[in-house]
């Protein structure tokens, strides 16, 4: 049997991503960062995790007994998340939106977005700005992949996410 796939999986996680539970995964998380990247690049990857991490935790739809998943994994040059949740209506429709306003942004168009969004966003009542997409999105460079799938007998939707962060 040959594992080294399973080498590069630095963490899998698949149950409830809550703010609590979030914390413990982000202190491991930060060691890896600095035991491959140094105490200072390490931060800019540590805030996508972040994230990521509070994306799943704050809009995750866990009524629904469905558990969420996050993968970090190291390959060649890239850190790679890939995650795993629940959605409602109108979360998906949330990141429908703001997914169409970026794609085909580039750098700079990405920077201005994140900005902007700084200045002008509000709280919503799950405690987000819904800077969470822009923010990945302006500090890996690129928009990430996702793909929403509706969850047969329900009116729930299951969303997959993934970003690649170039370590370089």
């Amino acid at each position: 049997m040959n594992l080294s796939g399973f080498q590069k999986i630095k963490l899998l996680y698949e149950g409830k991503i809550t703010i609590d539970n979030t914390e413990d995964m982000l202190v491991f998380i930060k060691q890896c960062f600095e035991d491959i990247l140094g105490e200072k690049r390490s931060s800019r990857s540590l805030r996508v995790a972040v994230e990521i991490l509070q994306n799943i935790a704050k809009h995750n739809d866990n009524n629904v007994g469905y558990d969420s998943c996050f993968i970090l994994y190291k390959e060649n040059d890239n850190w790679c998340f890939m995650t795993k949740n629940m959605l409602n209506q109108e979360d998906k429709v949330r990141i429908e939106t703001i997914y169409d306003s970026i794609k085909g942004y580039d750098e700079e168009q990405l920077k201005f977005a994140y900005r902007q969004g700084l200045t002008t966003a509000s709280i919503n009542e799950k405690g987000g700005a819904g800077l969470g997409l822009i923010d990945i999105a302006y500090r890996t460079k690129m928009i990430p992949q996702f793909t929403i799938f509706p969850l047969e007998g329900t009116d729930k939707y299951e969303f997959s996410l993934q970003v690649n962060l170039n370590l370089n």
